[in-house]
């Protein structure tokens, strides 16, 4: 009878957790069908361009961080401190990744665009900075659901991926038809930095419960990186300006390098990043 009441809860479990990866499927390609559909190929092909060199590394890039943070909380458990203390080194740890990527995005995107297609695609550069601050969120909102699951609260997950595969899919059409006369495909991207700050704050509101922290103590531990980067991207934009009349990729190169010059002493010194810290943070110890 104990392993019939196992096999049930896991598979609860098993179609919860399925059930999640396929509206976050759903709503993270419908856009596509809608931009297509309303403002035609070209325009599709530019939007898909700003989103896969955006949110889709950000993806990636967070994958690191969930493929250890499931096991590690499932091992926490029972252990409401050390929770805390893991979901902050987690957040940290992507938030340093991932927005030091962006922060070369936004200041670097029209360098990106040439770079990796042609000049054709420059109109999709506007589309990359305002998908950029959803990138911000994704890379927090990319912990909390392998923590829930792992505390074992799969169902919470199910509840955000189901608000925001109801929400967002309504935005983009609302977007579509309210500003694509004046915006065309850059009112998808204006459509997610409205919709996914809402679901991510149902999102948050369940991970911050899980973890038994309070939103002060929250911020108060991660706000400093944003800041190093926010600073990181202010000499990117200085070099970008300075190094205007150069080739395309040696401003590439120069955005880069100014943004790691400012970033790396700023996270060292006062974040006390170091490589060893993140690493260990990254293996969820």
């Amino acid at each position: 009878m104990c392993r019939v009441r196992d096999a049930a809860e896991y598979l609860r479990f098993g179609f919860k957790a399925s059930g999640s990866q396929m509206l976050f499927y759903f709503y993270t390609n419908v856009d596509y069908a809608i931009v297509g559909r309303v403002f035609g190929d070209a325009a599709l092909g530019m939007y898909r361009w700003a989103y896969e060199v955006v949110l889709e590394p950000v993806r990636i890039i967070s994958d690191v961080v969930r493929e250890v943070a499931f096991a590690a909380f499932a091992r926490l458990r029972r252990d409401p401190e050390q929770i805390k203390a893991q979901f902050i080194s987690f957040t940290r740890l992507n938030l340093f990744t991932v927005l030091t990527f962006l922060g070369v995005v936004v200041v670097a995107a029209e360098e990106v665009l040439i770079l990796t297609v042609d000049q054709d695609y420059l109109p999709a550069a506007s589309a990359i900075r305002i998908l950029a601050l959803v990138g911000v969120l994704r890379s927090v909102g990319f912990v909390v659901p392998p923590m829930l699951d792992g505390l074992g609260f799969p169902g919470r997950t199910l509840i955000y991926q189901a608000c925001a595969a109801v929400l967002l899919p309504a935005l983009f059409v609302t977007g579509a038809s309210v500003l694509g006369d004046s915006m065309g495909f850059t009112s998808m991207a204006v459509a997610w930095a409205v919709g996914y700050p809402l679901a991510f704050s149902v999102l948050m509101a369940m991970g911050l419960y899980a973890a038994h922290l309070r939103v002060r103590e929250y911020l108060a531990k991660i706000m400093g990186i944003p800041a190093c980067v926010a600073a990181a991207v202010a000499a990117g934009v200085v070099a970008k300006l300075a190094l205007g009349e150069l080739s395309v990729g040696l401003r590439f190169v120069g955005i880069i390098t100014a943004e790691l010059a400012v970033l790396l002493p700023l996270l060292t010194y006062t974040q006390k990043m170091s490589p060893r810290a993140m690493w260990r943070a990254a293996r969820g110890k």
